[in-house]
């Protein structure tokens, strides 16, 4: 049997495989590769030209059509940031998979989450945070640069957010919504939902943006026991 692939997308400001050590354990235990894909402006700043007076998505695609028409890619995993360009790539009909699991991000952001979403990129919301310390000790200035870069993409809605209402997805969709998660209204995407083959939202519980690898764990893990 050729070897199957997944990949990851982490979020805004994580380094690649941050977040995804239960993850890359559980697929590896069925003999898939694994793939984490770093985002664009992160990684080393030469990469920052590559996606400077562009359509960052649509430079994203491309490089992410690349891994794809190259690996035996089977399915896609990508939490917040990483969500929304993997919903970009579901609505590309140059990709075809056999699941995506979306994590703290969704089909429909209003002006309120898109405040939330510019405040949860700027210096002040990270200052005395554990992670604003080692991202500053290991990469100085240049972490407060990719803050400012990301908190630019967010401002500009026509780069990240989809058009929700000419979205159809190319695989099956799992949309995992954190019932306390500020920057996504879950009650929106449930109404959206309804009327769209190929999506699952999955409510959990207790859980806030940050709290979704150990929350969903068990949904997550339960369904690609199945695959």
């Amino acid at each position: 049997m050729d070897k199957r692939t997944v990949i990851l997308l982490n979020g805004g400001g994580q380094a690649p495989f941050s977040s995804f050590h239960r993850i890359v354990r559980f697929f590896k235990k069925y003999n898939y590769d694994v793939i984490c894909m770093e985002l664009p402006f992160h990684g080393n700043d030469k990469m920052i030209n590559d996606y400077k007076d562009v359509n960052y998505v649509e430079v994203f695609l491309n490089e992410f059509y690349g891994l794809y028409d190259r690996y035996n890619v089977t399915g896609v995993l990508g939490f917040s940031l990483g969500g929304f360009l993997i919903l970009n790539a579901l609505n590309d009909k140059r990709f075809n998979f056999k699941f995506a699991f979306v994590l703290g991000c969704g089909l429909i952001i209003t002006e309120k989450e898109k405040q939330i979403m510019e405040r949860f990129s700027t210096t002040e919301f990270f200052e005395n945070m554990k992670w604003d310390n080692y991202m500053l000790k290991y990469n100085g200035q240049s972490w407060r640069k990719l803050l400012g870069y990301l908190n630019e993409l967010i401002k500009m809605e026509d780069q990240i957010f989809i058009d929700h209402n000419n979205f159809v997805p190319n695989s099956d969709t799992h949309l995992l919504v954190g019932d306390k998660d500020k920057i996504i209204n879950i009650e929106l995407q449930k109404q959206f939902i309804k009327a769209k083959d190929k999506i699952e939202l999955y409510e959990i519980k207790d859980c806030e943006h940050f709290d979704y690898f150990s929350k969903s764990w068990e949904i997550q893990k339960t369904y690609w026991k199945k695959l």
